[in-house]
C-alpha cells in the first residue's frame, strides 16, 4: 500500500474510484491492514492538485489538465478534515449544535462541526473537501449525522456547480441566530471512513446507514509482509535470519488460514503485526529473534481474545495439526475436570525455527 510522488497507490486509487462514483467511502479491514495509515495517504493526495504550480507571490495557477483519479480535479482549493468518533461524539460535532461558550459561564453559542466546515469550505470558491472519519463505529454514528444522513446519498447533493438540483435533498440547520434554514451537502465534499467490522466490543453499524458508503475492504497481504522482512518470494538460500523470519511469515499465513475456516475472513490478523519498526535491523539475528518473540505474542494475544473461553480451539488455531508445541491437557482437582493450555516457551532462534515450523504444517511459500 506504499506510494510516492509519482502517483497513488492502488489502495488510494481505489478508494478515489469510490469518492468519484459515490461520495462516501468506507474502509474496512482486519487490524493491523492499515487502514489509518491509507487515510493519510488519501488526505495528502487530495490536498495535492497535480500540475499546479505557483507564482513568485505563491499564487496558484491552473495546471494544463488534472488527473482522471482525483475527484474534483479541476477544484483546486482543497483541505482535508479529520474527526475520530467516539461514544462522546454527538451531532453538534459534526454539524451544528448548542455547546457552552468557553470562557462565559452559563452561556451557549451554536457549534461548526468539522463536517459543517468541510462542507462550506467545499461551497466556497474553488473549494472541494474531504472529511476523514477513523473509528467511526465506536461512536453513535447514525446519531451524530442525525436527519443528514439522507442528504449524504450522491444524487441528493448540489450539482456540479452548488445549485439546486430536481433531486437535491436538504435537512434543517440552526443558523447563528437558533432559526433552521436548509442545508444541503456540496457535490465536492467527499466523505472516507474506516472501521473494524470485526471488532466485538462496539455495536454493529445500522445497515441503513452502511448502504450509503460505498465499501472498501482490506485484507492481510502476504506480498507486504514478505518485503518488510526483507524476505524474497524464493526462499533459496537462506542464512540463519532469513530461515527464522520465513517460519514467522508461514505460521502466520498458516494462523490465518485457521481462523478463516472457524470465524471468517474478517477476524485474520493483519500483516502490520509483521513490519518491523522504521530504522530496525531487521537482518541482525539477536534482533529479529526478539522481533519474532514479541510478533508471536501478539498473535497469541489475539487468538486468545477471539477464542476466548474455548482453549480447544485456540490451540486448534495456534498448533495446527501438531500437539508437539500447543496442546490441551485434562486433569482433576479432588473431584473437579480441570482443562489447561500448554504453551511452547522457544529462547533462541533455532526453537523458534522449529516451533514455528511445526505450527505451518509445511511450508507454504
Amino acid at each position: 500500500m506504499t506510494s510516492n510522488d509519482a502517483g497513488p497507490s492502488p489502495d488510494v486509487l481505489r478508494v478515489f474510484d469510490a469518492l468519484r462514483h459515490r461520495k462516501n467511502a468506507l474502509i474496512t479491514g482486519v487490524p493491523n491492514t492499515g487502514k489509518t495509515r491509507l487515510l493519510s495517504e488519501v488526505a495528502r493526495w487530495f490536498e495535492k492538485a497535480p500540475g499546479v504550480g505557483f507564482k513568485s507571490e505563491g499564487v496558484p495557477f491552473p495546471p494544463a489538465g488534472g488527473s482522471e483519479w482525483l475527484p474534483s480535479p479541476a477544484r483546486k482549493n482543497r483541505k482535508s478534515f479529520r474527526i475520530v468518533f467516539h461514544s462522546g461524539t454527538r451531532h453538534r460535532h459534526l454539524l451544528r449544535g448548542l455547546e457552552p461558550t468557553p470562557m462565559e459561564s452559563g452561556t451557549f453559542r451554536y457549534s461548526k462541526g468539522v463536517l459543517y466546515l468541510a462542507n462550506q469550505h467545499a461551497l466556497g470558491i474553488d473549494g472541494a473537501a474531504l472529511l476523514i472519519i477513523d473509528e467511526i463505529n465506536r461512536g453513535p454514528a447514525v446519531e451524530s449525522f442525525g436527519d443528514a444522513i439522507v442528504s449524504l446519498e450522491v444524487d441528493k447533493r448540489l450539482d456540479d456547480d452548488d445549485g439546486k438540483g430536481p433531486e437535491s435533498f436538504p435537512f434543517m440547520l440552526p443558523n447563528d441566530q437558533g432559526d433552521f434554514d436548509e442545508y444541503f451537502f456540496s457535490n465536492h465534499l467527499y466523505l472516507v471512513a474506516a472501521m473494524n467490522a470485526a471488532d466485538a466490543s462496539v455495536a454493529p453499524m445500522d445497515v441503513a446507514f452502511l448502504r450509503r458508503w460505498a465499501p472498501v475492504k482490506l485484507f492481510p497481504d502476504v506480498g507486504v509482509a514478505r518485503d518488510a522482512l526483507g524476505l524474497s518470494s524464493n526462499s533459496g538460500e537462506e542464512g540463519e535470519t532469513g530461515k527464522l523470519l520465513r517460519s514467522l511469515l508461514n505460521a502466520w499465513v498458516q494462523v490465518n488460514e485457521r481462523i478463516s475456516g472457524l470465524r471468517g475472513d474478517e477476524y485474520q490478523i493483519g500483516h502490520g503485526v509483521l513490519i518491523p519498526e522504521a530504522g530496525r535491523d531487521i537482518s541482525n539475528l539477536e534482533f529479529a529473534t526478539s522481533f519474532v518473540r514479541d510478533r508471536w505474542s501478539q498473535v497469541e494475544q489475539h487468538v486468545g481474545e477471539l477464542f476466548f473461553g474455548d482453549l480447544r480451539a485456540e490451540v486448534a488455531v495456534l498448533g495446527g495439526p501438531s500437539e508437539e508445541h500447543y496442546r490441551v491437557e485434562e486433569g482433576y482437582l479432588r473431584t473437579e475436570l480441570t482443562v489447561r493450555a500448554i504453551r511452547p516457551k522457544p529462547s533462541t532462534s533455532e526453537e523458534w525455527v522449529q516451533m514455528l515450523a511445526a505450527v505451518a504444517g509445511s511450508d507454504v511459500e
